[in-house]
């Protein structure tokens, strides 16, 4: 036997047919009331047409309302299902749904914004073999990882956890040398302050992983690689790991072409 309701479920947590999407959810929503329900009670709550429930009804795979409701009143009856034991793993499923879109959206908005910077910095790193990079908070997490694929790639990388011994590479920074930093708000005082020494000291090329286009910072590196949503789970924390993540693994993919 076909679960109906856990089909239902899928569809109403799915992003790819909003319209199908409110048919599940009121169906699930009003489970007890399945033996009145009729076609335009359902098209009416749901907010969408006659039309699109009877699409929505072959698409789970039954002619009409005539052989679909039966069907589904059995299963209820079947799996011992109502509509509010049906409603708590939806509620759950929300916040999980949310964040999904969260970080899908972002990626969506950093493949469509980047492509041309990608290819910058990808052309950036072709040149220049002697790489420091910069960086705090929840940063400093990710650097870590492209530190390691960057060596692995035969460049040789300077990061550190300790903001102090980043600000001493001011010293090391020359034109021979590609800074890449990582801030999400390019707002970050300390971040500046060696981003500002560092461009002071002449034709040193940067690459910046941010989500504030209208910074300073982003306004005076070289390549600005942006990222949207907030992607932290803290109140007053920003970050875009994944964002980051996945920008800094296309520079590798083409890198490594």
């Amino acid at each position: 036997m076909e679960n109906i309701l856990k089909k239902l479920e899928d569809v109403k947590n799915s992003t790819d047919n909003l319209v199908f999407s409110h048919i599940a959810s009121y169906l699930l929503s009003n489970l007890n009331n399945i033996d009145t329900m009729k076609i335009g009670q359902i098209s009416k709550n749901s907010d969408v047409s006659n039309g699109s429930v009877s699409k929505f009804i072959k698409y789970l795979g039954y002619k009409g309302v005539k052989d679909f409701l039966p069907e589904l009143k059995q299963q209820l009856k079947f799996y011992g299902v109502s509509s509010d034991t049906c409603k708590k793993p939806l509620e759950k499923n929300l916040r999980y749904l949310k964040y999904h879109n969260l970080i899908k959206s972002n990626l969506d908005y950093i493949f469509e914004v980047n492509q041309e910077s990608i290819l910058k910095a990808v052309e950036l790193l072709k040149r220049y073999k002697y790489i420091l990079l910069f960086g705090r908070g929840a940063n400093l997490a990710v650097i870590n990882v492209y530190a390691n694929y960057l060596s692995k790639l035969n460049y040789f990388v300077d990061y550190s956890f300790d903001l102090d011994v980043q600000k001493k590479w001011v010293e090391k920074a020359n034109e021979n040398s590609l800074c890449i930093f990582f801030s999400f708000s390019s707002l970050t005082p300390n971040i500046e302050k060696i981003f500002t020494e560092i461009k002071q000291k002449g034709n040193i090329k940067t690459i910046l992983f941010t989500a504030n286009k209208d910074s300073m910072m982003a306004k005076k590196s070289d390549v600005v690689l942006l990222t949207k949503n907030n992607e932290d789970l803290f109140l007053n924390h920003t970050n875009s790991r994944i964002g980051f993540n996945y920008l800094f693994m296309q520079i590798l993919n083409l890198l490594s072409e």
